[in-house]
């Protein structure tokens, strides 16, 4: 894949053009808010990411039933 045009790299430019406009905008509390907001949302992206990547690598044994087949969706409410 090109660099020039992988999400990484769209994200990474997209951050660099926002702080810059926020460095001039907005008093330095609030970046300190801000870059401490980002990094959680990595996390939480990368955590996302890294367990649906393993949720798909599990085997299943013989005797286990999917946990899809073994919910059941909820009865609709009519809506007077």
């Amino acid at each position: 894949m090109n660099d020039k045009f992988s999400p990484e790299r769209l994200f990474e430019d997209l951050t660099h053009a926002v702080a810059a406009t926020v460095r001039d905008v907005l008093p330095v509390d609030a970046q300190e808010h801000l870059l401490a907001a980002q990094r959680e949302l990595w996390l939480a992206l990368t955590a996302t990411l890294e367990h649906h990547a393993d949720h798909g690598k599990r085997k299943q044994t013989p005797g286990q039933r999917k946990k899809s087949a073994a919910r059941k969706r909820p009865k609709r409410v009519p809506v007077a």
